[in-house]
């Protein structure tokens, strides 16, 4: 029985490092997370005000080149791929706080589920604790009746004895 406590510690032991490593490499992915999205921020940032510096500029090239269509087409070219490019990074700053939301809900099911099992644990060791105690004490009792029971038998033959 005790045995069986003891394999179960060790698989509990086991269960909790690997928990903890889990919870290790969540935090390392987490830190990366949110490394590039900073990084995409600071990129969407920069280019929203690369596309917002710009749109003035545009606008001075249409009232200069007004003849030449061809620097006109480009200039928005390249005015729509800036705004392409910003709207890229911040569909992958969408995907990269889905992802990280999703993996700090996982990282609370999980605390939540090693808390259980860490519960249900306790509530085992306490209920494996009482029985042991329970048999502590009644094998003290068993000890003392077996104790009286000799007392009692050797008494009997010391009265035996002494009549005879």
């Amino acid at each position: 029985m005790k045995s069986q406590v003891s394999e179960l510690v060790e698989k509990l032991k086991i269960s909790a490092q690997e928990m903890k490593q889990q919870i290790v490499m969540f935090e390392e992915d987490k830190r990366m997370f949110l490394a590039k999205n900073e990084f995409l921020e600071k990129m969407s940032s920069s280019m929203q005000k690369e596309y917002n510096d710009l749109l003035p500029s545009n606008d001075v090239l249409k009232h200069r080149l007004a003849t030449n269509s061809t620097f006109e087409t480009k200039n928005l070219e390249l005015v729509k791929e800036m705004g392409d490019k910003v709207k890229r990074f911040d569909d992958e700053k969408k995907v990269f706080e889905s992802t990280i939301s999703k993996l700090e809900k996982e990282l609370a099911q999980r605390v939540k589920d090693f808390d259980d099992v860490k519960t249900e644990f306790s509530k085992r060791t306490d209920k494996f604790e009482m029985y042991f105690a329970n048999l502590k004490k009644e094998n003290a009792l068993l000890k003392s009746q077996l104790a009286s029971q000799n007392y009692t038998s050797l008494q009997k033959e010391n009265n035996d004895l002494r009549t005879s």
